[in-house]
């Protein structure tokens, strides 16, 4: 971890207010930046030691380097004049996602949301393109705002690909049950890990889609992965033993296409899932427009049911005609059926007469045999 270097900042220049989040190593609260007249957020480092300090100094710097819309941006770093650090953030105004599902009623309404699942996947495949990778990625950490912004928050655990690792001994008690951040061997939020990082082994990019992937499965279920478990521990255990309940036994309505793509990002083994977050987000693109997805095993039937779905329109009016060509057909089929039964008919009663009129020929014929026998004269 860098040297933590925090310069002195006058508390005059802030105007603190509310608290809007507090976690293992810090808390959020609202305020004003009084120089520049604007609305902002201010992490501050709550229980300072050397060791959580490095964290909070790592986890401003990554952050700050993330120049993407998706992902919360750092202004400004300092001290207070007590000589607790703090960083200054965007402030979004909207709800984190966990609590926005909460607030849906149906699969629909959760289809409907689709679109951040997306959002929060791109941000992610810019944030592997830096090197970064995330390692608690979960609802929670994603503030919906209410002009359509996704914002992806809470780089405490991030970490640039290659470097090494310092493990933190806590945990953070503001989210409840199995959804804990645990730091230590096991870091990020067990519901929403993947196995390997249960385990406490080396992670890349794939952990993150995993966790993309949990959050899929959360969206449509309406449920968390291992929803059953009462503690981070039991979670943990749970993650390393085996996957969640299918998807489809929590909410059978979900399109398979999406089952698919679920599947796909949690899959047990790193080599078997998505390569990336991108190929992630393009799968749940693919499926918003109504396209094929790179993992689902289609049946002709499948893909002529979706063919017809899609031409909706054509196909209406190329049935009506295909009908009215049908109807045609069957009336054109009839009537030479028709013919054909009167030209059967009369070719049947044309050999019932010549069949009389050789009968009445041989009859005419031995007649006349008789009549010349009888009259010929005698040798």
């Amino acid at each position: 971890l860098n040297t933590p270097h925090f310069a002195k900042v006058e508390d005059s220049h802030y105007e603190l207010g509310e608290e809007i989040a507090r976690g293992a190593m810090g808390r959020i609260v609202r305020a004003r930046d009084l120089r520049l007249g604007r609305s902002i957020a201010i992490k501050e480092l709550l229980h300072p030691s050397p060791e959580l300090e490095r964290w909070f100094y790592r986890e401003m710097q990554i952050t700050s380097g993330l120049q993407h819309p998706g992902i919360i941006a750092v202004h400004e770093g300092g001290r207070w004049a007590s000589g607790a650090a703090f960083f200054t953030m965007k402030h979004v105004q909207g709800e984190p996602f966990d609590k926005v599902i909460r607030d849906t009623s149906s699969l629909a309404e959760r289809l409907a949301l689709l679109p951040n699942v997306i959002a929060v996947a791109e941000a992610l495949a810019y944030a592997h393109g830096e090197q970064v990778i995330h390692r608690d990625l979960k609802p929670a950490n994603i503030l919906i705002g209410g002009y359509g912004e996704t914002v992806v928050i809470d780089w405490g655990l991030a970490k640039v690909l290659g470097d090494s690792d310092t493990k933190v001994s806590t945990l953070d008690q503001q989210a409840e049950g199995a959804a804990l951040t645990v730091m230590g061997q096991a870091m990020g939020t067990p519901v929403y890990m993947p196995p390997e990082q249960a385990k406490g082994e080396e992670l890349d990019q794939r952990a993150d889609v995993y966790a993309l992937g949990s959050m899929l499965y959360h969206l449509l279920s309406g449920k968390t992965p291992y929803a059953g478990a009462k503690s981070p521990a039991t979670c943990l255990r749970l993650v390393q033993e085996g996957p969640p309940v299918e998807l489809q036994k929590l909410e059978p309505s979900v399109p398979s296409d999406l089952v698919a793509i679920v599947e796909k990002a949690m899959a047990r083994d790193t080599q078997d899932r998505y390569a990336s977050a991108e190929e992630f987000a393009e799968d749940l693109k693919r499926f918003s427009v109504g396209h094929l997805v790179s993992v689902q095993n289609y049946s002709t039937a499948d893909l002529l049911k979706r063919w017809v779905r899609q031409h909706k329109r054509s196909v209406l009016t190329a049935g009506a005609m295909a009908l009215l060509l049908a109807v045609l057909g069957v009336w054109s089929v009839l009537a030479i059926s028709s013919e054909r039964d009167r030209a059967r008919v009369e070719r049947d009663r044309a050999e019932e007469h010549r069949t009389e009129l050789e009968g009445l020929f041989e009859v005419l014929l031995g007649d006349l045999h008789a009549c010349l026998l009888y009259t010929s004269p005698s040798p």
